[in-house]
């Protein structure tokens, strides 16, 4: 009786283990070759704990069969063999066996996962103690040691007599109907993918749009188009049915006058249906991608179509004060007059589904919302016809009637800021190689076609590109240059050192083309890279061509082929448009009462440091900053500006200080953005500054000037941001 209720205990949990099986398969499944929609349950993600990265990594497949999905055959294998073993003892010593062997395995994927990927999976955890389970429960079952199971196995190997050989062609029946099955389960997932991502575009809208595009100009008229799972069209948020769209929550506007700044309330509900169409243009400050779709959605609108009011529009989180929002805001080259609103806790962007920014969000003259999450201009959308058109074209039909029912697109293209480089010249850049202190320098004319890659050791996309790019690299040498740059974020003590984990994956990847360390992501923002795997191809004599924003699940060879064809070609380019920035317009006074434009103190890269007397936090941070500022001086690389945010009446007591200390300091900003805020209200604070005055960042209280890290990272961001 004992026996029995053993079994049926095991038996309970080999069911359990198939389950997980099940589920962790079809979520790999999803994830590397559907539209990634499917999401672990119950894996909270931490520091330490990630199902999704563990379960779709490199180390996620064996022969390209989810390790997830050979669990199932082993569970029902040793169901079949455990009760067998009532009749025919040998039996249950093969199930202690298998048992033993899934420990075995268990211990070394846990290896792999703490050691290698850099994270646990809790759902993969749950294996684990289905596999420990397994000797534990057989071994109760039988009634015998061990000892003696695992000693009539290895008698039994050595003979092979028939129940070893019915237990063999059973695995083996059961394991290749397991990778048949997840074989036609992947291809039905896949193909699912690719036609919801079509949907419900006509055919010829298919032929055009359904490969992610490269850069307009950079795409050769006729070029064949590829599907590529998720990076077709995508749904657009319902418009709301209630005419006015009703905001969930009132909005402030920011007044900012010469020595006055404010926020109030603003009745944006009541020019909803007025009859005037609105557009609201979403960013926020410090990402440049934001900031220069914001510059150039706005511009673009209010130039060619006056009739549509326009507003930009920034999310506020409960700790940030409205002076960090217009800081930015009012030092980027937006048209005159551009309302600034303050979304509160993000509230209407929730509800807009337009917290992804840059977000340009549309009503017509009836207050009916049109769209929401727009990036470009230039991106394509379906209208309800099936139609391809670009915003421009959605924009320009919902001026020409303002009155009249806004057209309504039914789906939406991704649309990748670098998709504007089509045909312009690839910048050049400095990196050091990763883990060295070694220069590479990237020259794009190197008269080969080359390779930008940008990539993470912990994106699960370019787990499934970059082994296919190293295999591809060795079956055609010298074919194309490669170059890879990849950002890592600083090791925190306690926590997975990011760093360790992208070492490993270099090495067991084997990837032997150059791998750069973006600090502070100065080249990543100069190529408008805001995703990985993002791949940019460059002519031989220096232009971009094309580009990739997706992993190939399948087809990288014909990928590969196709677009090599045309980055052979020698192509003519032009210098990129500059990038809109902000510009720190002031003028400081020296201590002798002097004043100065900062712009042509900042002739070289230049660290600009607010400080004031009075602030603790400065003059703690202060004797590290001055440290690197020599250091910067004696090689060159930079100019250290100090400025305080005292008025000229405070004159004495810094020059006094400054004295005391060893350093000089400028003094009382005007003009520009000092006249409309308080520049006191948030110190220390740090620009890092580009020749003429560009903001390239700004970094908000006391910094560790000291730490190597730290200190590459603004470097990089110096000297890789200009152009």
């Amino acid at each position: 009786m004992r026996g029995v209720l053993t079994r049926l205990a095991l038996s309970a949990v080999l069911v359990a283990g198939v389950g997980i099986a099940l589920y962790l398969t079809a979520h790999h499944d999803h994830q590397l070759y559907g539209d990634r929609a499917f999401k672990l349950e119950n894996c909270p993600q931490t520091e330490t704990v990630d199902c999704e990265a563990v379960n779709t990594s490199t180390w996620s497949e064996v022969a390209g069969t989810p390790i997830a999905a050979l669990a199932a055959p082993l569970y029902l294998l040793v169901l079949g063999l455990a009760w067998r073993g009532r009749r025919e003892p040998r039996c249950e010593s093969y199930a202690f066996a298998l048992g033993l062997t899934a420990v075995a395995v268990s211990m070394a994927l846990f290896y792999v996962s703490k050691v290698k990927i850099g994270f646990l999976c809790l759902w993969c955890m749950r294996l684990y103690g289905v596999n420990l389970a397994i000797p534990i429960l057989v071994a109760l079952a039988a009634g015998r040691w061990p000892r003696e199971l695992v000693a009539e196995t290895i008698t039994d190997l050595g003979r092979w007599p028939r129940p070893l050989r019915a237990t063999a062609a059973a695995g083996l029946a059961l394991l290749l109907g397991t990778v048949g099955a997840e074989r036609l389960y992947r291809s039905h997932v896949h193909e699912a993918a690719r036609m919801r991502a079509a949907s419900p575009a006509s055919e010829a809208a298919l032929a055009s749009a359904s490969r992610p595009p490269a850069p307009p100009s950079a795409t050769p008229p006729g070029a064949a188009a590829t599907p590529v799972p998720g990076a077709g069209a995508a749904a657009l948020v319902d418009p709301a049915t209630e005419v006015p769209y009703r905001l969930t929550a009132p909005l402030r506007r920011v007044i900012a006058e010469p020595g006055h700044f404010r926020a109030e309330v603003v009745d944006l509900q009541a020019r909803l249906g007025s009859g005037t169409p609105v557009a609201l243009v979403y960013w926020a400050p410090g990402f440049a991608w934001s900031q220069r779709a914001l510059v150039a959605l706005t511009s673009e609108l209010r130039s060619r179509w006056p009739a549509i009011e326009t507003y930009a529009v920034a999310g506020r989180r409960t700790e940030t004060r409205d002076e960090l929002l217009y800081e930015t805001f009012g030092m980027l080259p937006v048209p005159d007059g551009l309302p600034l609103l303050i979304d509160d806790a993000f509230t209407v962007a929730k509800a807009l589904r337009a917290e992804e920014v840059p977000s340009l969000v549309l009503f017509d003259g009836r207050g009916k919302l049109v769209s929401a999450g727009l990036k470009d201009l230039s991106q394509r959308v379906v209208d309800a016809e099936g139609t391809v058109l670009t915003v421009a074209d959605l924009v320009a039909r919902l001026a020409a009637s303002p009155s009249a029912d806004g057209p309504t697109p039914r789906n939406k293209y991704p649309y990748f800021p670098a998709m504007s480089l089509g045909r312009t010249c690839a910048p050049g850049f400095t990196l050091k190689r990763f883990a060295t202190d070694e220069d590479f320098t990237f020259r794009p004319a190197s008269g080969r076609p080359t390779m930008l890659v940008f990539w993470s050791a912990t994106c699960k996309h370019c787990q499934v590109e970059l082994p296919q790019l190293v295999r591809w690299l060795g079956e055609h040498p010298g074919e194309v240059d490669v170059v890879s740059v990849t950002r890592v974020p600083p090791d925190e003590p306690g926590k997975p050192s990011r760093r360790a984990l992208t070492t490993d994956y270099v090495r067991n990847t084997g990837i032997t083309f150059p791998v750069l360390d973006d600090w502070g992501g100065a080249v990543s923002d100069r190529y408008g890279v805001v995703s990985t795997p993002t791949t940019i191809f460059v002519s031989p004599d220096g232009a971009i061509v094309d580009a990739w924003f997706f992993a190939h699940a399948d087809g990288f060879d014909a990928a590969m082929a196709r677009t090599l064809a045309t980055a052979r070609t020698p192509t003519a380019c032009a210098p990129p448009a500059p990038a809109a920035a902000p510009t720190l317009a002031i003028r400081v006074a020296d201590v002798g009462g002097a004043t100065h434009d900062l712009r042509s103190l900042a002739d070289q890269p230049a660290i600009v440091h607010l400080w004031a007397t009075w602030c603790q936090p400065c003059l703690a941070e202060l004797p590290s900053l001055l440290v690197f500022q020599r250091r910067l001086e004696r090689e060159g690389k930079a100019r250290v500006l100090l400025v305080s945010v005292e008025p000229a009446r405070a004159a004495p007591t810094v020059a006094a200080f400054s004295q005391r200390v060893g350093f000089r300091s400028l003094l009382a900003p005007s003009g520009g953005i000092a006249d409309v805020i308080d520049l006191s209200y948030h110190v220390p604070r740090t620009y890092l500054v580009a020749p003429g005055g560009r903001v390239l960042d700004i970094l908000h209280g006391k910094q560790e000037w000291r730490d190597p890290v730290f200190q590459q990272s603004v470097l990089s961001r110096l000297h890789n941001a200009s152009g």
